[in-house]
């Protein structure tokens, strides 16, 4: 809510500085911080400028404080980003609009939208507003979570040209705030922030069809859910 983002260095013991070493002033709604899979871009998606602000790496190592503003949909309001694994793309979670749109990603220019599906059957007329948005590792499929229609919809990514196809709904707990896929990309966790309840999901990587095999209990308004690898 107060339009900025701050860089805080990180001790020997891995907390971090609580003093921020550099504060950049955005607008109201800045989301999410962003990196491109070198490092050298960092976004920052904004909901009611609808808009993704772009910052690029300087030669001295740090971001510069005038970003580019990259718009997608007409009323979309973008909210969550994520890279594909090995095209020059990025997928945002639409947050007013309840779409997904495509961005091609060009190392010296930065994003450019492409493509923009809707989340949610012809059909719904209710409430519903995006929230998460997260790419299979293997790159095939994509998934973008309804908060009202309370379910992950599902895109496949052509191989080739990264064009989206439309897969569908999949149930999931009320008000899907976060979900997130395993390292290996078997499972798929999706958290009810309206239930309190973890929905585990196992991923059929040759469909991209999501078979409900668990529901686990974990508290009240769950709002965020990571899955790591231990070696």
């Amino acid at each position: 809510m107060g339009g900025d983002w701050s860089v805080h260095q990180v001790e020997a013991d891995g907390t971090l500085n609580k003093t921020a070493s550099g504060r950049t002033t955005t607008v109201k709604t800045a989301h999410a911080i962003v990196f491109d899979p070198s490092y050298r871009w960092l976004f920052v998606p904004h909901v009611e400028p609808n808009a993704i602000y772009q910052y690029q790496r300087t030669k001295s190592g740090v971001f510069g404080d005038t970003p580019a503003k990259v718009v997608g949909a007409s009323n979309g309001g973008p909210r969550h980003l994520a890279f594909h694994p090995t095209l020059k793309l990025a997928f945002a979670s639409d947050e007013v609009g309840n779409s997904i749109t495509a961005y091609q990603f060009d190392q010296r220019t930065g994003l450019s939208a492409i493509q923009t599906l809707s989340t949610l059957p012809v059909d719904f007329n209710g409430k519903n507003t995006t929230a998460e948005v997260k790419v299979h590792p293997d790159g095939k499929f994509v998934w973008v979570s309804n908060r009202g229609h309370d379910s992950l919809a599902g895109f496949a990514i052509e191989p080739t040209s990264g064009k989206l196809t439309k897969l569908g709904q999949t149930p999931t707990e009320k008000t899907p705030r976060s979900f997130e896929i395993d390292p290996d990309g078997r499972w798929l966790f999706g958290a009810g922030e309206g239930s309190g309840k973890l929905a585990v999901y196992r991923i059929d990587t040759d469909s991209g069809k999501l078979d409900r095999v668990h529901t686990v209990n974990v508290g009240k308004s769950v709002t965020w859910v990571m899955a790591v690898k231990f070696k």
